[in-house]
């Protein structure tokens, strides 16, 4: 690997989903994962050389995030996930980050593919999160405009390279979570989904590679 690289999840709060995971992702993988949690929380972590409990405080802050801080953001839903993604992606020194969501059951290696398509210079790399054939059928103004959009990729699961995000920390929170300052741009670009708006900044500074699919067109 030719550059440092960071893996994460989170389950704050919910600590009890986290075993199938971790004990899972051990069985395929070779490289250390960091899982961000509450202190309650960590009687669920499996003991494991490649699992790193992160444990968020207010006493002491862990990589810029704290306590009360995200406690509060999850009171408006995904705005706590996007406070302690932006916090991390500004934070963190690793070029690339990969994140795994805590409610995976890993069957194989999903880091090794993710890590070659970044190493050939993908800006993200992941599943479709597809646009202009998207399983939501209904016409209306945001699937008219979603045909011209090309596809995200899925956050379960994707890696992506963190040193290509030059965005304020504030602004990132609100980008990854879907909130900007100029309605009209809301609108003439929405978005399907959490963190899609930093997705396609990544692609046009990058490019983008879709995993499951052997054509790497913008729309499958």
């Amino acid at each position: 690997m030719s550059v440092s690289l960071f893996i994460w999840t989170e389950a704050l709060g919910c600590g009890e989903i986290l075993q199938p995971c971790l004990n899972s992702y051990v069985d395929h993988h070779n490289l250390p994962i960091h899982v961000y949690i509450y202190e309650e929380d960590l009687k669920n972590v499996p003991k494991h050389p490649l699992i790193i409990p992160r444990v968020v405080k207010d006493a002491k802050p862990i990589d810029g995030i704290m306590r009360s801080i995200l406690v509060q953001a999850y009171n408006f839903g995904h705005r706590g996930t996007a406070t302690l993604w932006a916090s991390l992606i500004k934070n963190r020194p690793e070029e690339f980050m990969i994140h795994l969501d805590s409610d995976s059951i890993f069957l194989g290696d999903v880091v090794k593919p993710i890590i070659e398509m970044l190493n050939e210079g993908n800006g993200v790399v992941g599943t479709r999160r597809p646009y202009r054939n998207r399983q939501n059928k209904k016409m209306n103004y945001f699937s008219m405009m979603h045909y011209f959009q090309p596809d995200a990729v899925n956050t379960h699961c994707f890696g992506f390279n963190r040193a290509l995000i030059e965005i304020k920390q504030e602004r990132l929170i609100g980008l990854i979570e879907d909130r900007v300052k100029n309605r009209f741009i809301q609108r003439l670009y929405p978005v399907i989904d959490f963190f899609d708006r930093i997705t396609f900044y990544l692609r046009q500074k990058s490019g983008i590679y879709y995993l499951d699919s052997p054509i790497q067109s913008r729309s499958g």
